[in-house]
């Protein structure tokens, strides 16, 4: 029977306070925001189905094929926005089934993402830790030194469509200070499709995820204080062009005038004026990897586990820094 610790690198308050003092200058809302209290439960109403499909097995098979020594190895896997955890428990599991030396840390920085992780580790033999802190800020460092010092190996992760939603730059600045060199950093993201039929159709699934996540975007209105019903959560296709990749960017755009609490000051919201709620992107591989390696993450393998009845799939990609 595992045990559960739990650690506060950075209170909760000061999370909240960062994240909406960057709302109050940029409009933007940043994740913190949606998963405080039930907007993490309401996420997963339509991701859990997806971690359901996903074969846990090749994936087990992957990292006992390209991770050299891995079952002899005390491995540190460390889930970086970890959200509910159900995309990575059944790797721990058998993982520990099959010998290895493997021990579970959870960041999160929102305290109702990390107890829904607790609930889906309860029981799990392998020991887990869970942070309460942003991966992102350098006040996480000192406890990833702290913790992770007596590991052999390293694993970094952001699964569950994490990493799509970060600037791309920022976020690999941000990785590269974070992960040491040799250590790895494990990546799911939504392949682009190659023909013009399959991404016209991605476009389209895309697009009609407002509906799918509505209580996801519904929670956190609610808890700007914004009246939904003076605007409207619309959805915006692009693409960064450094990466080739299908980008679709959730807003809210106000129908009129609207001016809102924040800390001791009112924000507005013109007529016609957006707020950035989530953004969601499809990858081309080849370009993913490639602009990954001028940040010096070198890519070791990747693969595409079977999705069962999922109308997508899941790219897995295995990165070593170097």
């Amino acid at each position: 029977m595992n045990t559960h610790t739990w650690i506060t690198v950075t209170p909760e308050t000061a999370l909240e306070t960062t994240y909406l003092t960057d709302f109050q200058r940029k409009k933007l809302v940043r994740q913190n925001l949606f998963y405080a209290q039930d907007g993490a439960a309401a996420f997963y109403i339509y991701r859990n189905d997806d971690f359901a499909h996903i074969s846990w097995k090749e994936e087990v098979a992957f990292f006992q094929r390209e991770v050299a020594g891995l079952t002899q190895a005390r491995t540190a896997f460390v889930s970086l926005g970890c959200g509910n955890a159900r995309a990575e428990r059944m790797l721990l599991r058998q993982m520990h089934a099959n010998g290895a030396q493997w021990a579970y840390f959870g960041v999160d920085t929102s305290r109702a993402m990390l107890e829904l992780a607790q609930e889906t580790l309860d029981g799990e033999p392998y020991p887990v830790t869970l942070l309460l802190a942003d991966f992102t800020h350098p006040d996480f460092y000192a406890a990833r030194d702290r913790l992770m010092a007596g590991f052999d190996v390293r694993i970094y992760a952001s699964l569950g469509g994490t990493f799509g939603n970060f600037d791309q730059n920022q976020i690999v600045a941000d990785l590269h200070a974070l992960i040491a060199p040799g250590d790895y950093f494990y990546l799911d993201v939504v392949p682009k499709p190659g023909d013009a039929a399959g991404v016209a159709q991605l476009e389209t699934r895309y697009t009609q995820l407002a509906e799918n996540y509505h209580r996801f975007f519904d929670s956190v209105l609610e808890r700007l204080c914004i009246p939904q019903e003076h605007g409207e959560v619309i959805s915006e296709i692009g693409s960064d062009p450094d990466l080739a990749t299908l980008r679709c960017t959730f807003h809210f755009r106000a129908r009129e005038q609207l001016h809102f609490p924040c800390f001791d000051e009112m924000v507005p919201l013109y007529p016609g004026e957006t707020l950035e709620l989530l953004t969601i992107r499809a990858y081309d591989a080849d370009a993913l990897c490639a602009f990954m390696a001028q940040a010096g993450f070198m890519c070791v393998a990747q693969y595409l586990p079977d999705a069962g009845a999922l109308s997508h799939q899941w790219l897995r990609l295995l990165f070593v820094r170097e």
